[in-house]
């Protein structure tokens, strides 16, 4: 399994954290700066697809394109909540 993943930030610190992120499926990180205006249309319209209004904000993709789960940081961290779902056991067929 393969995923795709939109990591939307303000934080260069949650960068950095999620660069780190170890997991047993091919990874491929999109990173989308809210502040640089190169990123901005691109990750507002993925967070207004969602509604999502905290950063960071994580959406990943499967290998087919469908949006497989997406993560936010409001009562705990994005980034942790991402590397425990990769490395879960259920994801891997």
């Amino acid at each position: 399994m393969e995923y795709n993943v939109n990591f939307i930030y303000t934080d260069s610190k949650d960068k950095e954290l999620v660069k780190a992120v170890p997991s047993k499926f091919p990874v491929f990180i999109n990173f989308l700066d809210l502040l640089s205006a190169k990123d901005k249309k691109q990750a507002f319209r993925i967070k207004a697809k969602w509604g999502a209004k905290k950063n960071p904000f994580i959406e990943v993709l499967s290998e087919d394109g469908k949006v497989d789960r997406c993560f936010y940081s409001e009562n705990s961290s994005a980034v942790s909540q991402l590397i425990e779902w990769l490395n879960n056991d259920k994801n891997s067929n």
